[in-house]
């Protein structure tokens, strides 16, 4: 009893350190080039350390109860991660670095599903949604500070190969826009998945509490979760929050169980074939804003540039668009999308791939969500995915929160 004890604190500890990982990575960068100087703990440091804990885990599972009964597409999406994924690196390169690069940052957040699919009997997810929101928050409070003082509050520090913490005018303050709110996170757009998460959080808890007081006190953190989302300045996270809320109050009110399974079904696509042609109609239109303010046209100009050399890189080469380059946004291209991202590192196969798993996690998401209305949450946040995956790349926080824990929480359930 005593060693399975200390098996499931493990399992807990290593749980949360990827989550202290993903959401105060930039802090704990910052808080030591404050306090020494230099890094004396790398973001590779730990991210081996929460590597070797999970490996530890594994070896520690009794093999015949758990892992051979356990079938998922991540297995197969891992499967296109260790073994096309180098081959493309290996055809196209000539050597792994590419691979290297695409699989411990862009794919990595796979193995973290895998690890708290496999673990998530011990795993108290009430415990781990509710660090999670305190977490959020937290991030939300900052937000707002830093808006006041049009600010990072902490001084602009530096790696020491000179390369910025924060690296664009996007995120360092000028006399021409205000300073985009970051928390402890390293871009507007990461925070406001966060707290975008939170706030659909917020929703169900507000639905569910019955007593008076504390339904006010989640209505306040509603609205103060609302003001921090302003603060990122971030077009891609305000169109987020104006798809989780209406897709959360739609599904809340009494329209038919049929007519609401339809829309579920087609309006997270529809809403990407909206972004779609929004992108393309307001990159040619100029409304005389700031060159990084909020209406700002050009950084949509600049995508549709990034998007057109990729088009035009796949038509060149049609046998590489099948199986992918093996490069992406890790490797040097720049494309801030999704979809094009993952074309570049293992082509239209691995688009499949991914889209196939989007589609049928959310669906699943949904069909729970009527027996249990947490799931709703799950639902309304992961399938935000077709809303801004047109003009962002997959950050860790929002894969995490999107995929790894819902899924898991979905087999739990099952």
């Amino acid at each position: 009893m005593k060693t399975e004890n200390m098996k499931n604190k493990l399992i807990s500890f290593t749980a949360y350190l990827i989550i202290a990982d993903v959401f105060f990575q930039i802090l704990i960068v910052e808080a030591q080039l404050m306090l020494s100087g230099q890094l004396l703990i790398t973001n590779r440091m730990i991210l081996a350390v929460i590597l070797f804990l999970i490996a530890l885990n594994f070896l520690l599972l009794p093999v015949n109860k758990n892992l051979r009964k356990f079938k998922s597409i991540i297995t197969v999406l891992l499967l296109e991660t260790a073994v096309l994924l180098p081959v493309i690196s290996l055809i196209n390169t000539g050597s792994l670095q590419n691979w290297f690069y695409i699989a411990s940052r862009d794919r990595l957040f796979l193995v973290f599903t895998l690890f708290f699919i496999v673990f998530r009997e011990q795993l108290d997810f009430r415990k781990i949604l509710a660090a999670i929101f305190l977490i959020a928050v937290i991030n939300c409070i900052i937000c707002v500070i830093q808006y006041q003082f049009n600010s990072v509050l902490y001084t602009y520090f530096y790696y020491p190969d000179g390369e910025g913490i924060f690296n664009g005018l996007n995120f360092i303050p000028s006399p021409n826009h205000q300073f985009r709110s970051v928390g402890t996170l390293s871009s507007g757009y990461e925070c406001g998945t966060l707290l975008n998460f939170a706030l659909v959080y917020a929703l169900y808890q507000l639905e569910k509490q019955k007593r008076t007081v504390w339904k006010a006190v989640y209505f306040g953190v509603i609205l103060l979760l609302l003001f921090g989302i302003y603060t990122t300045f971030t077009r891609n996270i305000y169109l987020m929050t104006i798809y989780l809320v209406g897709m959360y109050v739609f599904l809340r009110l009494p329209f038919p169980k049929k007519f609401k399974s339809v829309v579920c079904k087609f309006l997270p696509i529809a809403f990407f074939s909206l972004f779609c042609i929004g992108f393309a109609i307001s990159s040619d239109i100029q409304i005389g804003a700031t060159p990084m303010g909020i209406l700002s046209t050009l950084s949509l100009s600049m995508r549709m540039d990034e998007w057109a050399e990729a088009f035009r890189t796949f038509t060149a080469d049609p046998t590489r668009l099948v199986i992918g380059f093996a490069q992406s946004q890790n490797t040097g291209i720049i494309n801030d999308n999704i979809y094009i991202n993952t074309v570049y590192s293992s082509g239209l196969i691995g688009l499949a791939l991914y889209g196939y798993y989007w589609l049928t996690l959310t669906h699943r998401l949904y069909r729970t969500a009527d027996h249990h209305k947490l799931f709703l949450c799950f639902f309304v946040y992961t399938s935000s995915i077709f809303a801004v995956g047109i003009g962002n790349i997959l950050s860790s926080g929002y894969a995490l929160l999107a995929f790894s824990i819902p899924h898991a929480m979905l087999m739990k359930e099952a």
